[in-house]
């Protein structure tokens, strides 16, 4: 009954009953960690962690490798001690449940929560945008101008970052689901439950602002909840972030089930944070009556006075030749984030992530530093590249951070550790031939090695179309006959143990082949010379074309 869970008791459930490949990295906290731990932002991991396998969209990081790049996170305070918004343990929240449920996270909210509080305009999972119709599109200021940014294909694919922020509903849906919320007598949660969700679980810090503008004493993180008081009246609430789409859930049980919901499709961010303080203020003081035009002021005022180290640096930019960056230019590596190539293209020093591909740029000399110009102009983060120059033996390292300390946590440049692992020399080549491999088509791996090194690694393209789920370089393919060479070595390995020889005739080892099969050896059989026809030669073409069926 998925209506009760997590249950108290569920909750308190650790995770690998459910996905036991999870691992944090500390192995103490992933045998501690709890269901209910993923839900409150806990997890001692810094602000934003790992957000980069989930932003910019589209990437190609599954579910499965959020999961798996958890391990190789180091966190910035010790487990359960500090609150820090993260949207990793949400995903992993989904799978735990979609787990429990013995079905899709997707097909799970589908069916426990959008059928039965009818909300039927919610998306989550693939779908069609023409069908659904009227889906609002990101925007970004262009001058004086708002343009579309990242704009949907006619298919939404499956969103690996559904549960910590892929869902999309309409106002009218958002009615029901605050509907829900604010009447005690509903039967879709029991009163156990609500209780456990609204309850202050994880304290949070509590902004100068939150003091000065709502006289607020506490707040705290419930179940997927913000908790906090304004004018001495209980807010229950939360907003959602991402580029272009603004969004905020406010309810005030105590103020005749009242509350408020709004969306935005543009740049949003001050906006969002006007309207909340406006909007709660007519429920918790009609008679303050401060202006949209005040508050507006009053952020001014704040950007003025912060500190000016927080402001990005003005250098002057230039851009390097490969000849200056000789020692810097190669592919490198990250256990989580996979690989990214510093290699030269039509003049340029590019900047290219293997699997996140709106993540290239022009890598620019400014002052003494490297930076990373994004191509994509909605992606407003720069970042830093520091190299280290290889020592004792060790290869090249790349350490990345924010130009502009105050850019999005979500560009958490600085858990990602690169270490150089092959050169520019084929990569721009290997790319080229594997073009049509790229996108939404069936894909391919290719591995390239020098002197046992492995010179080119990258993968292209979809190992499952229908499921959405990119090739990569832990991605299972059927050898065919390529398995023969393991057959092969195995017999060899057994040859050199002396366990059978190459020439043993074929009938020792497999008494009951016919007599006619007596000339034949095992060597025959490695080196296709039994005397057996080819039976590539009896299957008429008409059956299979020219497909073999074990090539």
């Amino acid at each position: 009954d998925l209506h009760s869970f997590p249950t108290r008791r569920s909750s308190d459930l650790h995770i690998a009953r459910y996905l036991p490949q999870f691992r944090m990295h500390d192995p103490w906290v992933t045998r501690e960690m709890q269901v209910r731990d993923l839900l409150l932002h806990n997890s001692g991991l810094r602000e934003g962690a790992g957000d980069l396998m989930f932003w910019p969209e589209p990437n190609l990081f599954t579910r499965a490798d959020v999961i798996a790049g958890l391990a190789h996170l180091k966190p910035a305070h010790s487990f359960r001690s500090h609150y820090d918004y993260d949207n990793l343990m949400y995903v992993v929240a989904g799978e735990v449940a979609a787990a429990a449920a013995g079905t899709s996270y997707e097909a799970l909210v589908q069916r426990e929560l959008f059928e039965p509080l009818q909300m039927s305009r919610c998306q989550v999972g693939k779908w069609q945008r023409d069908v659904v119709g009227n889906v609002a599109q990101p925007h970004m200021r262009d001058g004086d101008s708002n343009v579309v940014i990242r704009k949907d294909d006619a298919t939404i694919p499956v969103s690996t970052s559904a549960a910590a922020g892929g869902i999309r509903c309409s106002l009218d849906d958002m009615l029901k689901w605050m509907s829900m919320w604010l009447d005690a007598d509903s039967q879709w949660l029991s009163p156990a439950q609500r209780q456990a969700v609204w309850a202050p679980h994880m304290p949070m810090p509590l902004s100068a602002r939150q003091r000065r503008w709502d006289g607020s004493r506490f707040n705290a993180y419930g179940y997927g909840w913000r908790l906090s008081d304004v004018d001495g009246v209980l807010r229950v609430a939360h907003t959602g972030t991402l580029a272009g789409m603004y969004s905020a859930v406010t309810l005030l049980p105590e103020k005749k089930n009242g509350g408020f919901v709004f969306m935005i499709n543009g740049e949003g961010s001050e906006a969002r944070i006007v309207l909340n303080e406006v909007l709660v203020k007519l429920f918790t003081a009609p008679g303050e009556r401060r202006r949209v035009a005040d508050y507006a002021a009053e952020l001014a005022r704040e950007r003025q006075q912060q500190p000016q180290e927080s402001t990005p640096p003005a250098l002057a930019r230039t851009l390097p030749t490969a000849a200056t960056l000789a020692r810097q230019l190669g592919i490198y590596q990250d256990p989580w984030f996979g690989e990214v190539a510093i290699c030269e293209r039509d003049g340029a020093i590019d900047f290219t992530a293997a699997k996140s591909p709106r993540l290239t740029g022009m890598v620019m000399q400014a002052g003494e530093r490297l930076l990373v110009d994004w191509r994509d102009d909605s992606i407003d983060a720069e970042a830093w590249l520091d190299f280290s120059p290889p020592a004792n033996g060790a290869a090249m390292a790349l350490r990345m951070s924010k130009v502009d300390p105050e850019a999005d946590f979500s560009y958490d440049y600085e858990d990602l550790a690169f270490t150089r692992v092959g050169d520019c020399s084929m990569k721009p080549q290997v790319d080229a031939l594997m073009r049509d491999y790229t996108g939404d088509v069936p894909g391919a791996s290719v591995l390239v090695l020098r002197d046992g090194e492995p010179l080119v690694r990258a993968s292209y393209g979809m190992a499952d179309m229908e499921a959405h789920v990119p090739a990569t370089a832990t991605t299972n393919y059927r050898l065919a006959s390529v398995s023969k060479q393991f057959t092969a070595a195995s017999i060899l390995l057994l040859a050199e143990d002396g366990r059978l020889e190459l020439d043993d005739r074929v009938r020792k080892w497999l008494p009951s082949l016919p007599k006619a099969a007596e000339p034949v050896t095992i060597r025959h059989l490695l080196t296709h010379t039994s005397g057996l026809i080819d039976y590539e030669d009896v299957i008429p073409e008409t059956l299979y074309g020219d497909r073999k069926s074990v090539v």
